[in-house]
């Protein structure tokens, strides 16, 4: 049953966890930025330049770097799906198509039948059984 503003108790419930979650999630961000303000030197083998870096910083772009290492992967793993997915979906479509033949085909009235041909030449052959 929905609520006054037509969203249901449940999504008002997950809505309200998510922000909940989300604004831990920044607190502990943030005083994990704040605690790691020291700056390392970043080398950038090969080339002869050092760059100062916040040591927050460095950590969230190494964070960063392998969260979208690990969605490129699980993207490219899921290939297969999609591909089987999408020829589902055209064979589905195809399917449809002659389904939808096939009902008009049997929907329609049946030609107007001509009279049968007149047998020409010697008459049937009769095959006696167990003879």
């Amino acid at each position: 049953m929905a609520g006054p503003a037509g969203i249901s108790p449940v999504v008002r419930v997950f809505r309200w966890v998510g922000t909940v979650v989300l604004t831990v999630l920044a607190l502990l961000v943030i005083s994990f930025a704040v605690t790691n303000r020291g700056t390392v030197a970043l080398e950038l083998w090969p080339l002869p330049l050092t760059v100062p870096v916040p040591i927050y910083l460095l950590t969230f772009g190494a964070a960063l770097a392998g969260f979208l290492a690990g969605g490129i992967v699980a993207w490219m793993s899921g290939h297969k799906w999609r591909r089987r997915a999408r020829q589902r979906a055209s064979e589905v479509t195809m399917l449809k198509g002659e389904l939808a033949e096939a009902k008009r085909k049997a929907e329609a009235p049946p030609p107007p039948s001509a009279p049968a041909p007149a047998p020409t030449g010697a008459p049937p052959r009769q095959i006696a059984v167990g003879e």
